[in-house]
């Protein structure tokens, strides 16, 4: 090879190493951009916070055998970091009692996510009348943000946890809504306890009685599942019911058969439909 193609050669090496060269701190220039926007847009975000969880009636009552549940959930933007101990103290029933600590496994839970931490509940002494309790979350302050909510008080009223599940009124002062042809009827759970999936009973009458058994999701305390119901799929002597057709309501609630094989329940409520006249 001559001088001059030796010389084209090496200016054309040199050429490519310093478009490498250009390539390489732009694409290291963008990782750097890409990285203090994800550490800007971090740091507007809300830190991870851990909260007591209740249930929907505002109880921290959660038992589970002789088991305390204290539900941990992460209020935050961002994933949590470490983890955690919750500590729970039953200071009404042994005011000189060393509270008892567990460790949360807390680590990588996300924005909304939740974890479980079982504690052994005291005797049954504590439950006379009630059994008060306190949940700290996070005593060590592991995590940045410490707020009031890692602090609660509960109380457990009863030993025995028991579910109440019950046909809940409208704002209409009735125990169903019609929207259309959608016949809607509210369950809620104004127990103490959880109520496991179970069946609720709704009989229509007119000119002829049709009972429908429609299965209820579990409840916690405090809450409420709604069923919802096509009127023209009850069928009473052949005929469809409809908007424009008055029937009487029947709600049995956690429903089960007796011995003569009729249904019965925790709760039963009756109503009654008609509708409005129609002017000219």
């Amino acid at each position: 090879m001559d001088k001059d193609n030796e010389d084209v050669v090496k200016e054309l090496k040199a050429v490519n190493e310093r478009i490498e060269g250009i390539l390489t701190e732009f694409q290291n220039s963008r990782e750097e951009m890409n990285k203090e926007k994800q550490e800007r847009e971090l740091a507007t975000k809300r830190p991870a916070e851990l909260f007591a969880v209740p249930y929907k009636n505002q109880s921290y009552c959660r038992k589970q055998g002789e088991n305390l549940i204290v539900v941990l959930r992460n209020i935050g933007e961002v994933d949590v970091e470490k983890d955690v101990h919750v500590k729970v103290s039953f200071k009404a029933y042994d005011p000189d009692g060393a509270p008892q600590v567990e460790k949360a496994t807390t680590t990588g839970l996300k924005p909304k996510g939740e974890i479980s931490v079982p504690f052994k509940c005291p005797s049954e002494n504590c439950f006379d009348p009630d059994c008060e309790f306190y949940i700290e979350i996070d005593p060590e302050k592991v995590l940045k943000d410490n707020r009031d909510n890692y602090k609660v008080r509960g109380v457990c009223s009863e030993k025995d946890m028991k579910r109440n599940l019950v046909a809940a009124q409208f704002p209409n002062n009735s125990y169903f809504e019609l929207d259309g042809n959608e016949l809607k009827v509210k369950i809620e759970n104004k127990g103490s306890g959880e109520a496991e999936p179970t069946k609720t009973v709704i009989g229509f009458r007119q000119d002829g009685v049709k009972e429908i058994v429609v299965d209820t999701k579990a409840l916690e305390p405090g809450e409420e599942a709604i069923i919802v119901i096509d009127l023209t799929t009850i069928i009473i002597d052949g005929e469809a019911l409809n908007k424009n057709k008055d029937f009487s309501l029947k709600i049995v609630t956690d429903a089960r058969k007796n011995e003569e094989k009729k249904w019965e329940g925790n709760h039963i409520v009756y109503d009654s439909y008609q509708p409005e006249d129609v002017p000219f």
